[in-house]
C-alpha cells in the first residue's frame, strides 16, 4: 500500500485521536438515518432517559471552527473525507443544538460516520428515521452530546433534492465547554463524461470558518493531459503538478475570502475539479491489484459514430407546469440542433393522458434543416401542461416506431416525465412488461430523465437497466435547461453496438465479472469490468477481447497487457461494482422469479462479507470491551478499509491479507425479518 503524504497526515490525526470507523457504505433513502450514541462502555447504553425542558439560553454559541476536506483519488476512485470542528463557547445550560449540511454526490456511498468528544470517538449506528430522531432527542434532552445525520431525500422525491447530490442533514447537540469533531467518509467511482472525469465537492458550511481547507490528491496511471479546478470563491487553488500522473490541489479561504462571497453564511458552491486522462490502448487500461482483483477500463478511441434514430417521448401533464414545462422546452429546442443531418432519424410524442405526435405519420423521418425546423414549431407550440401521465402509451408507441429501424442504427428513446403514472396503465411492472414486449432483442437504449421532484426513480431506473440505457435525476433549477441538453449531448455520438468483453477461463474467474455487456457504447463514456484472476499473482500475459459493431465493420480489440499494482482499493472497487451490478439484476427480475432469490443471496452474502450497508442489510455498533482498540497497527490498517470477520478475536485477517478493528457489530437484516428499516436507492 502506498501512501501520500496527505494520507500520512490524516492518518496521523487519526491515530492521535483514537479515530474508530469500519468500512461499511450505504445508499441511503427517505426512511434512513445515523445516529450516534455516546456510551460508557456498556453493550446497553442508548442514551434514552426521561424528556426534560430544553434550556436554550445558550442556542447560538456553537461555531464550526474547522472544515477539512481531503480527497485521495487513484484510478478514478475517490475517497473524500469530511472533518468538522463544532465548538461551544457556553459555560452552562443544558447543551445547544445546531445543525449543518452535508451533501455528496449522486453515486457516491457514505462508509463512515463517527464523532468525537473530548479525545473519545463514537462510531454511528442505522436505523429508521423514527428511531434514530427519537435516540437523538433524549440525548438532547438530557444536555448530552449527540448527533444524527438523516436524509433529505433521496433524488426526485423530495424538495430538498439538490442535482447530482444527496443531502444529508446533521443535528448535533453539543453540550455547554464541549468540544465536537465529526468524521463523515464517502467514496465513489468518477464517471467518464464527454471524455472527462468531475470531481465535484460541495462547499456549504452556512457560516465562515476560521480554518477551511479541502486538499484533492490524483494518482492516474495513464497520466493527465489537462486539469481544471472551478473555486467556489477566491483565492484560486494551488496546483502541484508532481508529475503527468500525480497531481496535488490545495483550496484555503481566508475568512475575508468567505465574507467575499456572503457576509454571514460564506462560501456556497461547489469545488469542482475536472480532468482528462490520455488515450490509450483501445482495448482498454487493465490494473491488477492485491488477491488477483482487476478493472479494466475500456474507452475505444478513433472510430467514425454510428447514425442513430431517436424517438422524444416528453411529459407534458399537469404537474409539469410552471417552471418545468418551458424548461422542458427550451430542451426540446436546443437538443433538436444537435441531430445530425447527415444522417440521423428522429421523432416525437408528448403525453398526458392522450398522446400527440410529429411527425403526425407517427413514423421516424431524417432530420432535415427543414424538419428540424417543423418540429421546433410543434415543441413550441404544443410543450404545454394538460392532462393526466399515461407514461405506457408513450414509451409503447416510441417503441413501436424505433423496433423495425435498421439494424445498422443506434436506437434510442429519450424519456422525459416528472411524475408517476396516473392515466392509462399505473402498475409500474405492467408498464415495464409490455415496453419489454416491443423492444426485446431490438437493442433499443431508453435512457430516462428524471425531473424535478415526485419521481418515481426505481421505476425509471429499471426501465433503463432493462433496456440497453441509464437514469439520471436532473432537479427543475435554473440550469436544468442546460443539464438536460448535456444529457443528450452525452448520446450524440454512439461508436459500437452489442459491445461484448471477453477474458480466458484460464485467467479470470468467470463468476466475479461484473457486466460484460453494453448495448451501446458513445464517444466519451467509459466501460468498466472488475473481476477477480484464478491466480492471486500478478499474471506476466493477459488475454482479453471487446467485440461488437461498429459503423463500417465489427470491432474486435484485444489486450495482451496489464499493469501491475499494490494498491488494496481494487478490491473495493470490485466489491462496490459487483454488488451494484447484482442488485440491479435483482430490482429488474420479478418477485415470483426462482433467480431472483439467487441473485439477492450472492448480493446479501458480499454485502455481509465487505460490510456494506445495502437495500438487503443494517448496520448496529456495540460499544463493549470485546471491540475495543487493540493497537495503533489495527488502526491504521482499519482507518484504510479494514474488514470485520469476527467480533469474538477483534482484528483478523481478510482475502486480501488486511486487517479489520473488530470495533464494530455489523449486524444484516432482511425486512422480513421484522426490522423496520428501509434501505435503498
Amino acid at each position: 500500500m502506498s501512501l501520500t503524504a496527505k494520507q500520512v497526515l490524516v492518518l496521523f490525526f487519526i491515530i492521535k485521536s483514537g479515530f474508530v470507523t469500519c468500512a461499511a457504505s450505504k445508499r441511503f433513502n427517505d426512511d434512513v438515518s445515523l445516529v450516534l450514541r455516546v456510551g460508557n462502555g456498556d453493550t446497553d447504553n442508548h442514551v434514552i432517559g426521561s424528556r426534560s425542558k430544553r434550556d436554550t439560553s445558550n442556542s447560538g454559541a456553537v461555531t464550526m471552527t474547522n472544515l477539512q476536506v481531503v480527497s485521495t483519488i487513484q484510478s478514478h476512485y475517490a475517497k473524500t473525507i469530511i472533518t468538522s470542528v463544532m465548538e461551544n463557547g457556553a459555560t452552562s445550560g443544558n447543551g445547544t443544538e445546531t445543525s449543518f449540511m452535508v451533501q455528496i454526490p449522486e453515486e457516491a456511498f457514505i462508509s463512515s460516520f463517527n464523532m468525537e468528544i473530548n479525545g473519545t470517538w463514537y462510531a454511528s449506528s442505522v436505523l429508521s428515521k423514527a428511531e434514530a430522531k427519537k435516540i437523538y432527542d433524549a440525548a438532547r434532552n438530557q444536555s448530552q452530546n449527540a448527533g444524527m445525520v438523516s436524509s433529505a431525500g433521496p433524488s426526485g422525491s423530495s424538495q430538498e433534492t439538490v442535482k447530482y447530490r444527496k443531502k444529508f442533514n446533521v443535528n448535533t447537540n453539543i453540550a455547554p465547554g464541549s468540544r465536537v469533531t465529526f468524521v463523515l467518509t464517502y467514496e465513489e467511482l468518477l464517471e467518464r463524461k464527454l471524455g472527462k472525469y468531475d470531481h465535484i465537492i460541495s462547499v456549504r458550511p452556512n457560516q465562515t470558518v476560521a480554518n477551511l481547507t479541502i486538499a484533492v490528491d490524483i494518482d492516474e496511471p495513464q497520466g493527465l493531459t489537462s486539469l481544471e479546478v472551478d473555486e467556489p470563491s477566491l483565492p484560486q487553488a494551488s496546483v502541484q503538478s508532481v508529475s503527468s500522473m500525480v497531481k496535488k490541489i490545495q483550496y484555503s479561504p481566508t475568512v475575508a475570502q468567505q465574507q467575499a462571497q456572503n457576509a454571514v453564511k460564506g462560501i456556497d458552491g461547489d469545488f469542482i475539479v475536472t480532468y482528462v486522462l490520455q488515450d490509450t490502448n483501445n482495448g482498454g487500461v487493465i490494473l491488477v491489484g492485491n488477491g488477483g482483483y482487476f478493472v479494466q477500463y475500456i474507452a475505444p478511441t478513433g472510430l467514425n459514430a454510428l447514425p442513430k434514430s431517436v424517438y422524444f417521448v416528453v411529459d407534458v401533464s399537469g404537474s409539469m407546469s410552471g417552471q418545468k414545462i418551458e424548461q422542458a422546452k427550451n430542451a426540446m429546442l436546443a437538443i433538436l440542433d444537435q441531430l445530425d443531418t447527415s444522417m440521423d432519424y428522429f421523432g416525437i410524442v408528448l403525453f398526458d393522458d392522450t398522446l400527440e405526435y410529429w411527425p403526425d405519420t407517427k413514423s421516424l423521418v431524417q432530420a432535415t434543416s427543414e424538419r428540424i425546423s417543423s418540429a421546433k414549431s410543434f415543441a413550441n407550440e404544443k410543450i404545454k401542461a394538460r392532462g393526466g401521465t399515461d407514461i405506457n402509451s408513450g414509451l409503447v408507441a416510441a417503441s413501436q416506431a424505433l423496433k423495425n429501424q435498421p439494424s445498422s442504427r443506434a436506437s434510442i428513446i429519450v424519456f422525459l416525465t416528472d411524475g408517476q403514472p396516473t392515466s392509462g396503465v399505473y402498475d409500474t411492472k405492467v408498464i415495464r412488461q409490455n415496453i419489454l414486449q416491443e423492444t426485446s432483442g431490438t437493442g433499443i437504449g431508453i435512457f430516462s430523465i428524471g425531473f424535478g421532484t415526485g419521481v418515481n426513480s426505481d421505476f425509471m431506473r429499471a426501465v433503463s437497466y432493462e433496456n440497453c440505457g441509464r437514469y439520471q435525476f436532473i432537479a427543475d433549477d435554473a440550469e436544468a435547461s442546460k443539464e438536460l441538453e448535456n444529457f443528450f449531448r452525452q448520446l450524440g455520438s454512439p461508436l459500437i453496438k452489442g459491445v461484448q468483453v471477453e477474458y480466458s477461463n484460464n485467467l479470470v474467474d468467470q463468476t466475479s465479472l461484473s457486466n460484460t455487456t453494453k448495448c451501446l457504447h458513445f464517444s466519451g463514456s467509459e466501460m468498466v469490468v472488475v473481476g477477480k484472476l484464478q491466480s492471486p499473482t500478478c499474471p506476466s500475459s493477459w488475454q482479453s477481447r471487446v467485440t461488437g459493431q461498429g459503423k463500417t465493420t465489427n470491432i474486435d480489440l484485444y489486450s495482451s497487457a496489464a499493469t501491475c499494482t499494490n494498491e488494496a482499493f481494487l478490491e473495493r472497487l470490485w466489491a462496490y461494482k459487483k454488488i451494484n451490478s447484482l442488485l440491479d439484476q435483482m430490482n429488474a427480475l420479478s418477485d415470483n422469479d426462482v433467480l431472483k432469490k439467487e441473485v439477492e443471496a450472492k448480493a446479501l452474502n458480499m454485502s455481509l462479507e465487505y460490510n456494506f450497508v445495502t437495500p438487503l442489510t443494517s448496520m448496529v455498533v456495540v460499544q463493549s470491551a470485546d471491540y475495543q482498540v487493540r493497537n495503533q497497527e489495527d488502526l491504521f490498517i482499519q482507518s484504510f478499509g479494514g474488514r470485520i470477520n469476527s467480533k469474538s478475536t477483534g482484528i483478523t485477517g481478510s482475502r486480501s491479507s488486511t486487517k479489520c478493528l473488530s470495533l464494530v457489530l455489523f449486524v444484516a437484516v432482511m425486512s422480513y425479518m421484522g426490522l423496520n428499516v428501509q434501505l435503498g436507492f
